[in-house]
């Protein structure tokens, strides 16, 4: 809460995270890594919001207990903390190949449990959500867990 945050990403999604960053602080600021012009209604909307773009990053350092974002045009920013919104690679190959149904952005379809669609294959994590979190990762994982030790057979639970 009230800290300086950064996001660092392309365009598209570092704002998307910087609007829902701003939630907890006020000071904010957008490092893209993309050359992409922002359209008119997403900058003002990031400008409505009160976040900062800053010119295109070029360097990080760590100094103390703060990040040093070397940007553009000798821009330098200091950031309590830097959120990487770079995305990632849904790799749920595996599990479509034995039958497991997906998302058209190729999330796994799962049920309360964490349970693709094929029973007996369960998904955690960025492989069935786009929120990009370790704690919802780790969330999914004790969800799954507790399931499959419950469906074990009483002779193998401990």
């Amino acid at each position: 809460m009230d800290k300086r945050i950064g996001v660092l990403g392309t365009m598209q999604a570092a704002a998307k995270k910087a609007l829902f960053l701003r939630t907890y602080s006020s000071q904010v600021s957008l490092f893209s890594t993309d050359d992409s012009d922002v359209e008119c209604a997403l900058r003002t909307q990031l400008t409505v919001a009160g976040i900062k773009l800053a010119r295109q990053p070029l360097r990080v350092d760590k100094r103390n207990e703060r990040i040093v974002v070397l940007c553009e045009g000798g821009e330098s920013h200091l950031m309590d903390l830097l959120y990487p919104a770079l995305g990632c690679d849904v790799r749920s190959q595996l599990a479509t190949n034995l039958g497991a149904k997906c998302t058209e952005i190729g999330t796994l379809e799962v049920d309360a449990h964490q349970q693709t669609t094929v029973e007996g294959i369960y998904a955690v994590g960025d492989v069935v959500t786009d929120l990009h979190q370790l704690t919802v990762a780790t969330g999914h994982a004790a969800v799954a867990a507790t399931n499959i030790h419950n469906r074990l057979p009483a002779n193998f639970r401990s």
